[in-house]
């Protein structure tokens, strides 16, 4: 599924307690003792969270082994489960898991702050089948909002997020009656995308080419505009997709072109960040005339203060604040 250059980083060395109480004596192998009570359906269980030293992770493969100390209770009160979270930033912020237990053993699920832990999706008939003692290795591979969970390599979710995941850490989650073993974490960060909009032609490939393109690279993400796609899907599908795996949006609203704030709509929808460039005197149109947006000089020196404006922001957005939209 990933195509874009990946880094493979070494298993963490340090771990923090976000919620409830963990041994960590034997890095790299963690494991969940027990934690706070929560209730769901009825069923109580302790849940924990363990987050660890990895960041910046906005696309790629995050794998781990995990074993149960004990069988799978059976029935409804079957909630006994370890996974992966993606995009932590805080328990103050929302963020997605992919676990594997029960009681489904195979499930998709969001922690809201304020309202809890909430199932996006499951799958699997039962946990009944589950064993104690026994490894599982489990796999989370996100590019965008798409998301792939595999256990024992075998595909078990595929799913578009709701939302992109707002934080950058990699982080492990557990619940249940008994204690949880994770061990041999391997995180492969994947440079993430940034889908760029604008007309094609004249002066703006020479922008494109002479300063956006540029600034992306420098700053860690593969710059994707829509013709460099190629394949046998319609290209609107392609684009879609693109944009679903991007993790920003840039888009040059100097022309009001229509397909450009097509794609600008679409990315807003997905809550993708956004930066909105324009040449100074654009006459803006009214659904985005409030926003604030990146004003540049189609002349000599304009490119350089484009190329700073730019690096602010995609800066801004990489180290996760709520920058949506440049300065002008």
């Amino acid at each position: 599924m990933l195509s874009n250059s990946q880094e493979t980083v070494s298993a963490p060395i340090n771990w923090a307690e976000m919620m409830g109480r963990w041994s960590l004596q034997a890095t790299p192998r963690v494991q969940f003792v027990d934690g706070p009570i929560w209730t769901s359906a009825g069923v109580e269980f302790g849940i924990g969270i363990l987050t660890s030293g990895i960041e910046r992770f906005a696309s790629g493969i995050v794998e781990v082994t995990v074993r149960f100390a004990e069988p799978f209770p059976k029935g409804p009160g079957g909630i006994h489960g370890a996974g992966i979270i993606l995009g932590f930033r805080s328990l103050n912020d929302r963020f997605y898991y992919c676990e594997f237990g029960g009681p489904r053993p195979y499930s998709l699920a969001e922690f809201t702050p304020g309202f809890g832990f909430r199932p996006l999706y499951s799958a699997g008939s039962s946990n009944s089948g589950l064993l104690p003692n026994r490894d599982y290795r489990l796999r989370a591979e996100l590019k965008g909002q798409q998301l792939r969970f595999s256990v024992d390599d075998v595909s078990v979710i595929r799913w578009t997020l709701p939302l992109q995941p707002p934080g950058d850490q990699v982080a492990l989650i557990a619940a249940g009656p008994a204690s949880v073993t994770f061990e041999s974490l391997e995180v492969k960060r994947s440079l993430p995308i940034a889908f760029v909009a604008m007309k094609f032609g004249s002066r703006f490939d020479i922008i494109w080419n002479s300063v956006i393109r540029e600034v992306i690279s420098v700053e860690g993400l593969v710059p994707v505009r829509a013709d460099d796609l190629a394949g046998p899907k319609p290209i609107l599908e392609d684009i879609k997709r693109q944009i679903s795996d991007a993790r920003v949006l840039i888009a040059d609203i100097t022309t009001s072109n229509p397909n450009v704030f097509y794609e600008v709509g679409y990315a807003d929808a997905q809550a993708k960040p956004l930066v909105l460039l324009a040449q100074k005197d654009t006459d803006l149109p009214f659904d985005v005339s409030g926003y604030r947006v990146v004003f540049y000089a189609d002349e000599i020196g304009g490119d350089a203060d484009l190329r700073v404006q730019l690096q602010r922001q995609l800066r801004a957005i990489l180290e996760g604040e709520s920058v949506m939209f440049a300065a002008r």
